[in-house]
């Protein structure tokens, strides 16, 4: 996935430094190893969606296939811990070293816990109160090729004990993915901005289209500005001239679409904000929700 930020960091253990992985995560420290393991997996099912029952079937809305080398750590957290704060505690790391978040739930939105628990993780552990449930779905690039998925998941049962799950795939297996519309309203919501992925010949993949549109939709009041950045060869003039038109043709997708051009402007940047073009890329194409003047 080209549209993630390279994080060259290699095999360094997570949590407790029992288990090693491609990631460097800091340990949550109020919290008891449950169980480990590393094992070589053909058919790992990363789910990007919800939990919905088809016929018998608990299904992920979207999923991705992946092979690789899997570790997985299940932590109980101590008395008077927080799900949540320990979900956000791993989240925000995997974040901050550049990874980009594909699917993001909370609460009932997230489907069955017991599913989850059952169906997705074989954890029993973590068959908790839907109410109090968090799952999060993030890859990250590493170096030589590789990319780590994370699947995060954390729970309180009714017994008031907390888990949290971690699950890491590392793969050499070229795939491409894409935030879904959650993720995508979160961001603009909470951070103001969300980066499109890589445009492929100037265009926005129709995946990733379908989900800022759906996420654009369900907050039809919020007013965005879609900035391009360049940070390429030529001119200052060059370069706005160029990010300008990537974000007018974002811009004429999403009004094909049927969103309000009202609601919509675009701006082209150039080299002016370079920090806001992801390492590796000459352009990008950025979400920023305004926010007006009070």
């Amino acid at each position: 996935m080209k549209s993630l930020i390279c994080v060259c960091v290699a095999f360094i253990s997570i949590a407790y430094g029992i288990s090693a992985s491609a990631l460097s995560l800091a340990r949550y420290e109020q919290a008891r190893v449950v169980a480990e393991s590393r094992d070589q997996v053909t058919d790992y099912r990363l789910a990007l969606g919800a939990l919905k029952k088809v016929d018998s079937d608990w299904r992920a809305e979207r999923e991705q296939r992946l092979s690789g080398v899997l570790d997985r750590l299940t932590l109980e957290l101590d008395e008077g811990q927080s799900e949540q704060e320990a979900f956000e505690f791993y989240r925000r790391q995997m974040l901050q070293m550049g990874g980009q978040e594909l699917f993001l739930c909370e609460s009932r939105r997230c489907g069955s816990s017991g599913a989850w628990a059952n169906s997705r993780f074989g954890v029993r552990q973590l068959y908790g109160l839907d109410q109090y449930q968090y799952y999060s779905a993030i890859g990250v690039n590493l170096k030589d090729g590789k990319q780590a998925y994370v699947a995060l998941y954390a729970v309180q049962r009714g017994n008031k004990r907390r888990y949290l799950q971690v699950d890491i795939l590392t793969t050499t297996q070229p795939v491409r993915l894409f935030s879904s519309s959650e993720v995508i309203e979160e961001r603009l919501r909470v951070g103001r901005e969300f980066i499109l992925p890589e445009l492929l010949n100037e265009q926005l993949e129709q995946e990733q289209l379908k989900a800022v549109v759906s996420a654009l939709k369900s907050q039809r009041n919020w007013h965005i500005a879609i900035v391009g950045f360049d940070v390429g060869t030529g001119t200052l003039q060059q370069q706005q001239d160029r990010s300008l038109a990537a974000a007018k043709a974002v811009y004429q997708k999403l009004i094909a679409e049927g969103l309000d051009g009202n609601y919509l402007s675009t701006y082209g940047m150039g080299g002016l904000a370079p920090n806001s073009v992801p390492d590796g890329r000459e352009r990008s194409v950025n979400l920023v929700k305004i926010v007006p003047s009070q």
